[in-house]
């Protein structure tokens, strides 16, 4: 006959294995969620101090080195994330939803799922985030995930 798998409940050892690492890819996705909302939390929370703290001090008088510092902080961020895009990890640009789909659905991306293209997601999420930018990290967490997956 056939190869005899021992069972354990219903499930073989495969069905276990699949499942741990399932639950791996989970919670390192989690935590790098986690740790981006952190990040860009903090940038929040710089600018909001400088506008803040020097703004209410100044009263009717407009502080023009803190409104500088504001827009350069965002333009630094903005270059960061734009110069790792364009320079070291290409396949991290966009959102990285349709990319994902079309990767799922056969069409070849070299390197989207690699760890160059994670970290600069990553990063460029932070970047992206904190510079105030009208984006947010959904659709990128699609990209990080299925990265994840592909680098463990």
């Amino acid at each position: 006959g056939g190869v005899r798998r021992r069972r354990f409940y219903g499930y073989t050892g495969l069905t276990f294995v699949k499942i741990t690492i399932t639950m791996l890819i989970g919670i390192c996705t989690g935590t790098i969620a986690f740790c981006i909302t952190s990040v860009v939390n903090k940038i929040y929370l710089i600018k909001q101090w400088l506008i803040l703290e020097h703004f209410a001090r100044g009263g009717a008088q407009v502080h023009y080195a803190y409104v500088v510092s504001f827009a350069a902080i965002c333009l630094c961020l903005v270059l960061i994330a734009s110069s790792l895009v364009l320079f070291w990890a290409p396949q991290a640009a966009g959102g990285g939803v349709t990319l994902v789909m079309a990767y799922l659905n056969g069409t070849h991306v070299k390197k989207l799922l690699g760890w160059k293209a994670l970290v600069a997601k990553i990063i460029g999420v932070i970047c992206a985030c904190g510079s105030s930018l009208a984006v947010g990290p959904e659709g990128p967490m699609v990209h990080i995930g299925a990265a994840v997956a592909s680098c463990l």
